[in-house]
């Protein structure tokens, strides 16, 4: 899969070229309001933003605080504060649209400070169209995070970063048909380097056609999906036998369907299957696929359900991927136009797969995450809006020390020029 580094060099040249542009135009529109269109929106925000998460670094609650070396004075608890600033816009010209949502915000922490670090999230997005039946986007994101510890067993420091790249374009063979295409390119580098080998590039390659209700915008389809994935650093663990490429297919079909204003269904389900050129035992073959169902019970509530069953890729060294199902539900409730609370309670169960060293022995990982979680959003005026979210995480491993439970806080205030 040596053609694969010279189509995603080729890849991400060109499309940055067309995203800077994107993104100069942006800029411009920001520093010289005076010559935006009507319609367009520029919003500019500040803010504050606190988390609290009671058990940090994950560790066992069996495992005495005494015996972590790594804590300081036995605390495992830990808060972080910091500012955050962002800048949205909507610009139109003509019949494009262009949208950035970006955030740059600073995380310092009370106890453990060599965490401290500044995070970004850098989305921009062209929605094009071109005569009367073509259209589609090209889109570009940069975000750069404080790495989790929830599959880790320290304390080290590991900043995520990742970029990616996407474009689409359908073609509308009749009123209510089209032809789908897209193009999509994943980056994950991490700085710590014991985690460089989970540093991974992607290309995907997606076909596939819609049909649309000729009432509204609603629309199923069928989808075709083709990655090609390296792992750069990856190490042999079983000397030659350790490959660091995949390549996984997916078929399957999509739906996004409003049956009324108070319920509708939208995901896709298929079938995905995933090899690997050396170790046979390492592949996939089965179902796959998210799907969201939002019930209105009245106008101010309803309730939200999500199941899943999907292959993704844990922050661990060993594991290739993971295969996650389970099911998310919870209610949503809009008070007034101005508060309104939601509650959530989920249940996962994770399977490590694709790891060398587990594949020839049948012995794998296998993670049970219990979830819940309450939120609450006020917005006391058009500029101002506040929201907080308390939630409660149980895990149980077949892995050594890796069960934990644990509290989390979230708090944010922000004001919108």
């Amino acid at each position: 899969m040596g053609y694969i580094d010279a189509v995603m060099a080729l890849l991400v040249r060109h499309f940055a070229r067309v995203m800077r542009h994107a993104a100069a135009a942006v800029l411009l529109a920001t520093a010289c309001p005076g010559h935006a269109l009507e319609g367009d929106r520029i919003r500019p925000s500040v803010g504050v933003v606190t988390n609290y998460n009671s058990n940090l670094f994950y560790l066992d609650d069996r495992i005495p605080s005494a015996a972590i070396p790594f804590l300081k004075n036995g605390q495992k608890s830990d808060w972080s504060r910091g500012l955050r600033v962002g800048l949205d816009a909507d610009l139109t010209a003509s019949r494009q649209t262009f949208v950035l949502r970006s955030s740059v915000s600073q995380n310092n922490f009370s106890t453990y400070s060599t965490l401290d670090n500044t995070a970004y999230d850098v989305r921009g997005t062209w929605n094009w169209v071109a005569g009367t039946r073509w259209d589609g986007d090209a889109a570009a994101t940069f975000s750069e995070s404080l790495g989790s510890f929830i599959d880790t067993r320290g304390s080290q420091k590991n900043i995520r970063k990742v970029n990616t790249y996407s474009a689409s374009a359908m073609y509308r063979v009749l009123y209510d048909w089209k032809l789908r295409a897209a193009l999509g390119y994943y980056e994950l580098q991490n700085s710590d380097p014991l985690f460089l080998s989970a540093n991974r590039r992607e290309i995907s390659y997606e076909l596939g056609s819609r049909y649309y209700s000729k009432d509204e915008d609603n629309f199923v389809g069928l989808n075709f999906r083709a990655i090609d994935g390296v792992f750069p650093n990856r190490q042999q663990l079983l000397v030659s036998a350790a490959n660091d490429t995949f390549r996984q297919f997916t078929a399957e079909g999509v739906v996004n369907w409003r049956y009324s204003q108070l319920t509708s269904l939208e995901g896709a389900i298929g079938w995905t299957n995933r090899l690997h050129d050396q170790i046979s035992i390492r592949n996939f073959s089965g179902l796959t696929g998210r799907l969201v169902w939002n019930y209105g019970l009245t106008g101010a509530t309803s309730m939200n359900t999500t199941v899943f069953r999907e292959i993704s890729t844990p922050e661990t060294v060993g594991a290739n991927y993971a295969l996650t199902q389970g099911v998310r539900a919870g209610p949503v409730w809009r008070y007034s136009e101005k508060l309104s609370f939601q509650g959530t309670a989920g249940f996962s169960n994770r399977r490590f797969l694709g790891d060398p060293l587990t594949a020839n022995t049948g012995t794998i990982r296998v993670d049970d995450l219990w979830t819940a979680s309450g939120s609450v959003l006020w917005t006391p005026s058009r500029r101002t809006q506040v929201d907080a979210t308390v939630s409660y995480d149980k895990r149980t491993s077949n892995a050594v020390l890796f069960d934990f439970t644990g509290v989390s806080v979230f708090l944010a205030a922000r004001y919108n020029f």
